[in-house]
């Protein structure tokens, strides 16, 4: 019944069910179109770090066993349940757990498309499933099982507004934004580009797009019009608004230069 839903929603948001330190926040929606999906966060935290990891029978899945809370940062990405995010918990402090990993397990329950049936899913998203699952592991085994984003081969290269060696990162998976990766990299205060609004509205991470371009989401009325708005080329896009949509190739960027 829908109110026994609802209060399962709200037992796994609890920081009961986290083991403590759990914020459950909404992010931007994906924009692309092939990248749209719940835009919905979840965020737990931690200090205490314990895992054990096994290779699952999917083989380029992984599956850990570990001490909850775990730090993650979940968005869901059509119908996946994709890690954007690796704050301080025991999933960042174990260095099994990367940018860009789908949670396809939780415990012995898949939650994939091909495993939640269609009236579950009318119920509740995917992201509220695996979170709902998460809260129902026990706090020093929780189990979870990640399929790899390995092969997935666009890489980003940004070169340095003051010149410098570009900084590489690699292994950028579709539906993704740029962001993500840009802030979860310790290079990027050397590359320029800089984040502030989150939501295409300031400019400040614009940047000029050398190659790749077709390998990004399309961009949306809101950043053309702020691009519009502060003279950028035609080859220019914001950072906190793009996406991968590709599965291979490069992407080159430079921070935009501006008066």
């Amino acid at each position: 019944p829908p109110a026994r839903l609802m209060a399962q929603r709200a037992a796994c948001a609890s920081s009961r069910a986290y083991g403590g330190g759990v914020r459950r926040r909404r992010a931007a929606p994906l924009r692309s179109g092939a990248a749209r999906g719940a835009g919905a966060r979840h965020t737990s935290m931690g200090r205490r770090c314990l895992c054990r990891v096994c290779a699952a029978p999917g083989g380029d899945e992984v599956s850990m066993t570990l001490e909850k809370p775990l730090g993650l940062v979940l968005e869901q990405v059509e119908d996946r349940v994709i890690v954007t995010g690796l704050q301080a918990g025991n999933a960042a402090q174990s260095g099994m757990v990367q940018l860009g990993d789908q949670i396809v397990a939780v415990g012995d329950v898949r939650v994939t498309a091909d495993a939640i049936p269609p009236e579950a899913v009318a119920k509740a998203s995917y992201m509220d499933w695996a979170v709902q699952f998460i809260g129902q592991q026990p706090k020093k085994d929780c189990r979870i099982t990640v399929k790899r984003a390995d092969g997935v081969g666009v890489a980003l290269e940004v070169e340095p507004k003051q010149g410098g060696q570009p900084l590489q990162i690699p292994g950028l998976a579709p539906g993704i934004g740029l962001q993500t990766y840009l802030e979860a990299n310790p290079g990027l205060e050397g590359t320029g580009i800089a984040f502030m609004c989150g939501s295409s509205s300031c400019g400040t991470c614009a940047c000029d797009v050398l190659e790749g371009a077709d390998l990004l989401s399309t961009a949306d009325d809101g950043e053309e019009d702020t691009l519009y708005r502060i003279g950028a080329g035609a080859d220019a896009r914001l950072m906190c608004n793009a996406s991968v949509v590709a599965v291979k190739g490069t992407v080159r960027i430079k921070p935009m230069e501006r008066e």
